[in-house]
């Protein structure tokens, strides 16, 4: 390693020693970083055949062989050849002196010649890189080489932190040898793909038998995430509050959030520093909201100027609501379980003792489930909207499930007329209401009543029917 070697295997004559002499069964023999310089043949691997010895290896890696004759002797050996100069040129680099030998040339070059014959493998070096549009490296990016002639994946990578792929070598063409002739295939092109997360990008295909480096940059055109902690609508009583939630760019990353409160300017709302891989957790303070509809809208950017947009409505609304009962707050009933119904001025909820209705937009109804335990029962009723405004009130429930009071004092029942228009006289349960014949009657509130009816020829059948605030009933027929 790391040496200069000079006017060895000077002598011409195969029978003297040369440079280095690899005998079959022995090796590898490995020379890194070396030069040699002014020998006749620098190195013999496998000289003089010895039967079914091992095969004798050699291993060279950035070396530079310079002389007037080739430089490398085989005889039915294999030497891998890395990153090396064999020669200028003006003569092979490689004789195969007997048998069947083998080389393979990384990002190396040499004509073979000689008797014997000779399979010659060459590899060219690949060093790529994954970057960003702003040149930042994409760590854990894959990075594939594809042989176009074979269809075959022949490098499959993972990038560092800096974004480089490891420094490989791939087989772009393979030639032989017949102890006169070379035959060889023409280079294979590649196509090189460098992929992360979703995001793919590929290069026409390249030839790689001479050093190059491919940066490979990846688009980004993928806007950041942003997702909030807050509902759609919120619905407060407060004019301020917080508001959060995270964003997340699948490409380069978040470089900053910022927020805005319906139509006004966006304030950065993270801290300065580099772009952020991962989900960002962001959170801010609002207030002097006025009563009504606000838009709070977030904007996270990513490093190359894309911008995802997320937003929330807040309705700031410090008034409470409004009930339309259909039964009174003073309520009498003739049974233990029933409904108390009605309707609400906004969305929420209406409780009534242990028992809630949540009222939706729909049709702002509630319908409450009751069971009256006693036979009066006080109990408050609390309507509250999203907002969380609410309003009570209390509510009386009495049971009643006495008839009312009902008589006729004039006419009596079989009695006779000789006029069809009389006057129906009696008393009856001042809170009730009167019907004759199914027919109501505007008498209610009094203890007596006096209701006229008409009569036709021959005997007539009436009834009167009394129905109190508990839906009680008493019927009279005459």
């Amino acid at each position: 390693n790391d040496s200069i070697l000079q006017g060895i295997g000077t002598n011409p004559d195969p029978g003297v020693a040369s440079g280095f002499v690899v005998r079959p069964g022995a090796g590898p023999l490995q020379v890194a970083r070396s030069t040699l310089n002014e020998s006749t043949r620098g190195f013999v691997v496998g000289c003089c055949e010895v039967a079914s010895a091992p095969r004798p290896l050699a291993h060279l890696d950035a070396v530079v062989l310079d002389g007037p004759t080739p430089f490398m002797e085989l005889w039915g050996a294999h030497a891998d050849v890395f990153n090396s100069t064999l020669g200028n040129g003006s003569v092979p680099a490689l004789r195969a002196s007997s048998g069947n030998s083998s080389v393979a040339l990384y990002q190396t070059d040499g004509a073979p010649s000689g008797p014997g014959r000779m399979t010659l493998e060459r590899y060219g070096s690949v060093t790529a890189r994954v970057v960003w549009p702003d040149q930042r490296p994409v760590a854990s990016a894959s990075f594939q080489a594809t042989d176009t002639v074979t269809d075959r994946v022949v490098l499959n990578l993972t990038t560092d932190s800096a974004g480089w792929a490891p420094y490989s070598f791939a087989r772009y063409a393979t030639s032989t040898w017949d102890g006169s002739t070379q035959s060889a295939s023409s280079p294979h092109p590649f196509m090189l793909t460098a992929s992360y997360r979703n995001i793919i990008v590929d290069r026409v295909p390249v030839d790689i038998s001479k050093p190059s480096t491919y940066i490979m940059i990846l688009p980004d055109e993928g806007v950041p995430v942003v997702n909030l902690s807050a509902p759609a609508v919120t619905f407060t009583n407060h004019n301020y509050g917080t508001i959060g939630g995270t964003a997340e760019d699948f490409e380069t990353g978040v470089s900053l959030v910022e927020f805005a409160v319906d139509a006004g300017a966006f304030e950065r709302i993270t801290p300065p520093g580099p772009p952020m891989d991962g989900p960002v957790d962001f959170s801010t303070d609002y207030t002097g909201l006025a009563n009504g509809i606000h838009v709070l809208t977030f904007r996270a950017w990513d490093t190359v100027g894309n911008a995802g947009v997320a937003s929330a409505v807040v309705v700031v609304d410090p008034l409470p609501p409004s009930i339309f009962p259909d039964q009174p707050l003073n309520y009498t009933t003739n049974v233990r379980d029933f409904n108390i119904s009605g309707n609400m001025s906004e969305p929420g909820s209406l409780t009534i003792g242990n028992y809630t209705s949540v009222v939706t937009e729909d049709n702002l109804h509630y319908n409450v489930p009751f069971h009256l335990a006693t036979d009066t029962d006080v109990f408050p009723v609390i309507a509250t909207d999203v907002a969380g405004n609410n309003v009570s009130f209390t509510m009386v429930v009495r049971l009643d499930m006495v008839p009312p009071e009902l008589t006729l004092t004039s006419p009596a029942n079989g009695s006779y007329s000789t006029t069809s228009d009389i006057l129906l006289k009696g008393t009856m349960e001042p809170t009730s209401t009167l019907y004759l014949n199914g027919v109501r009657l505007t008498v209610g509130g009094y203890s007596t009543f006096s209701v006229p009816a008409v009569l036709s020829e021959g005997e007539n059948s009436l009834e009167l029917r009394a129905v109190d605030l508990a839906g009680n009933e008493a019927a009279l027929r005459f």
